[in-house]
């Protein structure tokens, strides 16, 4: 299903501010439909140290989207983020998001009777949304979008070479793009100011030592925790930019698996060409939002008429 959303006289949705959480400490915009479509409610999580209006308010128009789709939504803040407040707590950082997730789906459940979730995040926040849904009955959708999914030793053994990869495929994809030479041969191209920078690029681009093999004495543990997601009953669309490096990272460990393993039409993966890690451009958002309002109708729109 291919969506066109128009608001006709009024918008259609309704945007509320809440507090919820111990104490009421958490804030959040909770966006609501006018007509509902969905038995399952959306949960928008912080990228990082970005507050809820996501990267260049990306998730304002995904809630907004959504309401004029018929799904409720809720982009919060995490504690110490945005208007939410700062939590003194014992629990380690990730089992304090882990809290705050199930305050804001008993919000819902309690004001809303919905007591399904889909939930979403980009970068930091698909990596919390992931390994969310893997414990949660309650999470029936899950799209993380652009997550690393590594920690630790996993996390230092593979970054370096990722972030090379990166670079290299974003300055041979520009070398053959003729509007930046024209800026640098007019001299309004600031690369020409870092001399050194610009000598060191063009020598990986020639040389390209960057697709190191990665020698793994054992199967990565990032495998185990998608085998798991796969082997669950929740709903996952992953989505990856080309120019992040989440990307290099999915190739150089994810990707021969997902061809073998992947027969499942519950577990789907897309890559979006042209697009950054947070979506810098407009166009690069509207093909995001297209892409998650289309899987959501797929597997959650309910039309009563």
């Amino acid at each position: 299903m291919k969506w066109m959303l128009y608001a006709i006289g009024s918008k259609m949705y309704n945007e509320t501010v809440i507090v919820f959480g111990d104490n009421n400490q958490l804030n959040g915009i909770l966006t609501a439909p006018d007509i509902y479509k969905s038995d399952a409610a959306v949960l928008l999580l912080n990228s990082g140290s970005l507050h809820r209006v996501g990267p260049q308010r990306l998730y304002v128009n995904i809630a907004r989207d959504l309401g004029l789709a018929g799904f409720l939504s809720l982009r919060f803040d995490f504690s110490g983020l945005g208007e939410s407040f700062a939590i003194e707590t014992n629990l380690p950082f990730k089992e304090q998001l882990k809290h705050e997730i199930s305050w804001a789906m008993s919000y819902i459940s309690s004001h809303k009777n919905i007591h399904k979730f889909i939930i979403i995040g980009i970068c930091s926040g698909a990596e919390t949304a992931f390994h969310f849904a893997l414990n949660n009955p309650s999470i029936v959708g899950c799209i993380p979008i652009n997550g690393i999914y590594l920690e630790g030793d996993e996390y230092v053994s593979v970054i370096d070479n990722a972030l090379e990869r990166t670079k290299v495929r974003y300055y041979k994809k520009n070398a053959l793009n003729l509007s930046r030479w024209i800026k640098l041969l007019t001299g309004k191209s600031k690369v020409l100011s870092n001399r050194k920078l610009l000598v060191s690029k063009f020598k990986h681009l020639l040389t390209n030592q960057t697709s190191k093999v990665i020698e793994q004495k054992s199967e990565p543990q990032i495998l185990n925790r998608h085998r798991q997601a796969y082997n669950s009953k929740t709903k996952l669309f992953y989505i990856i930019c080309e120019g992040s490096v989440a990307f290099d990272l999915f190739e150089l460990l994810l990707k021969d698996w997902f061809k073998k393993e992947n027969t499942s039409d519950h577990f789907k993966i897309k890559i979006l060409a042209d697009t950054d890690h947070l979506f810098t451009l407009s166009y690069s958002q509207s093909i995001l939002r297209h892409e998650i309002l289309d899987w959501m109708a797929l597997y959650f729109y309910h039309d009563s008429e």
